[in-house]
């Protein structure tokens, strides 16, 4: 009998202003990373936690997994280093993309939950939390691609703007939305 193996997940909440441990506690993201994995039959191997650490300081985890970004040549390669670049297979001119397995899994993990809140949809309001990336999730999964491979697109378009960010030490600035409810 072939055992399957449990995908085993890694979980990144963060709170880095006193405004922000009012509204959304470290123990609540906690618990809904917690609930999403068992929904999903997935391992939770650690949580990672940014108590009060401000975006701005390198003291934050996933900047010290990066580490000197000008080691990178450009975003692609950040993307292999984490792992979400995909590996070419194949021979006699005929390959194949496939899901890599390699890279530096605690900044994949963080891409992922990074990814996974920026198309999720707040309960009450129905909103999109990004609806950029909503959309763009939503796009991809209208081309034809699985819910987790429209994930992957997600992080990936994640790294592009955190390349791009930390090589010219610039701040994000969200594109100006219209808000929409999600369908």
């Amino acid at each position: 009998m072939k055992e399957t193996k449990v995908k085993k997940w890694v979980g990144y909440v963060r709170i880095s202003s006193d405004s922000q441990m009012e509204n959304t506690s470290i123990s609540e993201q906690v618990r809904q990373i917690e609930a999403f994995c068992v929904s999903q039959g997935w391992q939770l191997a650690a949580i990672f936690k940014d108590e009060g650490i401000s975006g701005n300081t390198k003291e934050r985890e996933g900047y010290q997994e990066i580490g000197d970004i000008h080691r990178f040549a450009s975003a692609d390669k950040l993307a292999r280093f984490a792992g979400i670049a995909p590996v070419k297979m194949g021979s006699g001119g005929k390959h194949v993309n496939l899901k890599s397995r390699q890279g530096n899994r605690v900044l994949h993990g963080l891409f992922y939950n990074l990814a996974v809140q920026q198309v999720q949809v707040s309960k009450g309001s129905k909103k999109p939390r990004n609806l950029l990336f909503y959309e763009y999730f939503n796009r991809k999964k209208e081309e034809g691609k699985t819910p987790t491979q429209a994930l992957v697109c997600v992080m990936r378009r994640l790294v592009n703007i955190i390349y791009g960010m930390m090589k010219h030490k610039t701040a994000f600035r969200l594109p100006e939305q219209t808000e929409k409810q999600a369908s």
